[in-house]
């Protein structure tokens, strides 16, 4: 028997209605990684970026059932290894834990990205203020006795760095520009002569993270004169910040779990949550505690938003203050 043909008209719209109705979104399972993580750290073993490197990576095993591995690939003042993550696929297998030498070192040294566009910020780690030091025999006791000191002594003044293109170099230079003291920078391969020539009194100054310098200041060797933020210094060795001293300026030191540029958005909410809830932990907050620094869990657009603002910023120090290679 034949359909009459309005009959199957019908038939076809309704199905074809049916086949037009929205259908449930199917859950998109989160990301794992499928084969063991590197996390590059672009300097030498027993650092700060080193120890908040290792028990991050323990974290994201824990959280991923994957082995995560830290390597060091230290060199050019952080670079060598930033650069291998730079060119890494940007599959959640390669990341960097690092700190804000990354901007700095970035703007005067030839290594084609910046920390803007070369990366995907992934996690905000910690945030510790650097420790404003100066020579025990020196009659420095606070920021502004400082300024008059180098103000009378042009160019006499002897600050130490980690290197050209360091925080702390970039530090001591907008501390220069913002009140028009002139002191002379020397630059070292690592952090630990340049604490040594401050206890001795080879340099007069020294702008670093405060673990390298609380011994010292403890037995008398070197003085804390300011912090160039707010945060938690670490064992009781009180001083004023730059702004409470005085000077409208705030330079805190950050650490961060960076991936190669263009990370896929799920790859890189799931390593945000994992690594925010890692330092969430007592256990992690213990461990930056030591290190003078505080737990930042935020979001990646914040963290890359903060990343962007210090790049200018320090673009502009590093313009004004004339400092290259």
């Amino acid at each position: 028997m034949s359909i009459p043909r309005r009959h199957a008209l019908a038939a076809l719209a309704a199905g074809s209605a049916a086949l037009a109705l929205p259908r449930p979104a199917l859950a998109q399972a989160p990301w794992r990684p499928t084969q063991p993580v590197r996390i590059i750290v672009p300097f030498p073993p027993g650092g700060t970026n080193d120890l908040m490197a290792r028990p991050l990576a323990e974290a994201l095993r824990a959280s991923f059932d994957q082995p995560v591995v830290v390597e060091n690939r230290s060199g050019a003042g952080g670079t060598i290894g930033a650069t291998q993550v730079h060119r890494a696929a940007p599959d959640g297998h390669t990341l960097l834990v690092t700190s804000a030498i990354l901007v700095t070192a970035a703007i005067v040294q030839p290594v084609g990205w910046s920390a803007v566009d070369g990366f995907t910020p992934v996690a905000q780690i910690a945030r510790s203020p650097n420790a404003v030091a100066v020579h025990a025999g020196l009659p420095i006791r606070t920021v502004q006795e400082l300024i008059e000191y180098a103000r009378a002594r042009p160019g006499a003044v002897n600050y130490g760095s980690v290197g050209i293109g360091s925080l702390g170099h970039f530090i001591t230079e907008a501390l220069s520009l913002r009140t028009g003291i002139r002191m002379t920078h020397v630059p070292y391969r690592g952090g630990s002569q340049a604490v040594t020539d401050l206890a001795s009194g080879q340099l007069q100054l020294l702008v670093s993270t405060p673990p390298p310098i609380i011994g010292l200041a403890r037995e008398g060797r070197v003085r804390i004169i300011a912090y160039t933020a707010e945060g938690d210094p670490a064992q009781g060795l009180e001083a004023p910040t730059l702004k409470q001293s005085g000077i409208d300026m705030e330079a805190g030191l950050w650490f961060g779990l960076f991936a190669p540029p263009g990370l896929p958005a799920p790859i890189l909410r799931t390593l945000n949550e994992a690594s925010n809830a890692a330092l969430r932990t007592p256990e992690f907050t213990r461990l930056l505690r030591a290190e003078g620094a505080i737990a930042t869990p935020v979001t990646p657009a914040a963290f890359a938003e903060s990343v962007r603002e210090e790049d200018a910023r320090w673009r502009e120090v590093a313009r004004a203050a004339d400092i290259k290679l």
